[in-house]
């Protein structure tokens, strides 16, 4: 074989050499490509959960807030009820003890009146 058709060789087994490079390089960069474009798309969808998750607690948050709220009207209302049945037991004690000191004056009017009729009718009050 002549030099020419050596170095064409050469030329053609470089150039097959070079174009199997470049096709594994090629398709390495495809493979990292859509390695990179399926942690973008993981990613999109992890962000997409996080602001969800953070409207979530930002909603809970809220719900805490009004709750305790509540509590704490609740715990007012608690407190003036307790008050309310403070008074009215008060007034009830009270009223029962009017109510016994009446039954003690109605006896000793009831006993004074049966003491009153037993005593012999003098002819000054028969008049």
């Amino acid at each position: 074989r002549t030099a020419e058709e050596l170095g064409q060789m050469k030329r053609a087994h470089a150039d097959t050499t070079l174009a199997q490079s470049t096709n594994n390089d090629s398709n390495q960069l495809n493979y990292q490509k859509e390695s990179l474009d399926a942690a973008l798309a993981a990613n999109s969808q992890m962000d997409a959960a996080l602001k969800a998750s953070s409207v979530e607690v930002e909603a809970l948050r809220t719900r805490v807030k009004s709750l305790q709220e509540e509590n704490q009207s609740l715990k007012l209302m608690c407190e003036r009820c307790e008050h309310q049945l403070a008074l009215t037991t008060d007034r009830l004690r009270f009223a029962e003890q009017q109510s016994s000191s009446s039954r003690l004056e109605v006896a000793a009017l009831s006993s004074r009146l049966a003491d009153a009729l037993q005593q012999p009718k003098s002819p000054q009050l028969a008049m």
